[in-house]
């Protein structure tokens, strides 16, 4: 199975390549953004984050910031969520905080959300529950505002994470009844049903945290298996495997 995974990215980035020298030729530079993050991403699926932040840098590099679209923030945004996971968590910080507190024309609310996400886990890291609080708040907004089914998972996931680290049980059990959490991880785990990728690994993340605040281990432990068949089967890494790891 990871041979096959291993195989499906090295086609994806051969052809990402091919097309890449295509719109360079072209001198096309919206379409050599997108070949470039292509490329990063191609490399960040398959563990290799040193490549992926290489192929960010020329990006960075050669292509000049344009106000017209997203695509020089997105792989600067990109390039910070991947020093965050490449366990470079303060260069991570401080660019992230530069792009999201000081967001040009063409800053996508996609873009704010992936480099809240992250900042929320180091502030937690940190044990700065406030500014914590006051980011998952913001990531609630933007998700009311997308209307994104993969925001909700992602702003409900955040809330439970930060109450449990700050051991808020009765916090976290409110939290779990207001998103009828039981039914989010039925449906997550039920692949007969669409559901995107990262809203499944929320889901079940987070049914994951409840079972460990009420020291269920082994529902937790079971949960945390069947979530990383499904990566298995989806071909998609888990972001947080650490958490996985501590309960697998």
């Amino acid at each position: 199975e990871v041979a096959r995974v291993g195989i499906r990215a090295h086609v994806t980035r051969q052809r990402a390549s091919q097309a890449l020298l295509q719109l360079r030729a072209n001198m096309h530079i919206f379409g050599q953004s997108l070949g470039h993050y292509l490329l990063a991403n191609t490399s960040y699926l398959n563990n290799d984050i040193r490549n992926a932040i290489i192929t960010c840098d020329a990006y960075l590099a050669n292509i000049p910031p344009l106000e017209t679209h997203n695509a020089h923030a997105l792989m600067e945004g990109f390039r910070a969520w991947l020093l965050y996971q490449g366990d470079q968590p303060l260069q991570a910080e401080i660019l992230m905080e530069n792009l999201l507190f000081n967001c040009q024309p063409g800053y996508s609310i996609d873009l704010q959300r992936y480099l809240t996400v992250p900042l929320i886990r180091l502030r937690i890291r940190r044990g700065d529950f406030v500014a914590a609080r006051t980011l998952t708040e913001q990531l609630d907004a933007l998700a009311q505002d997308s209307g994104s089914a993969i925001f909700a998972a992602h702003a409900t996931f955040e809330k439970i994470r930060l109450a449990y680290a700050k051991g808020n049980s009765s916090e976290l059990q409110q939290l779990a009844m207001q998103n009828s959490l039981d039914d989010k991880v039925r449906l997550a785990l039920d692949t007969s049903r669409p559901m995107q990728w990262e809203a499944r690994e929320c889901w079940v993340l987070a049914g994951i945290i409840l079972h460990m605040q009420h020291e269920q281990f082994d529902k937790a432990r079971a949960l945390a298996q069947q979530l990383l068949h499904l990566s298995v089967d989806y071909g998609y890494p888990i972001r947080f495997l650490s958490l996985n790891m501590c309960i697998a």
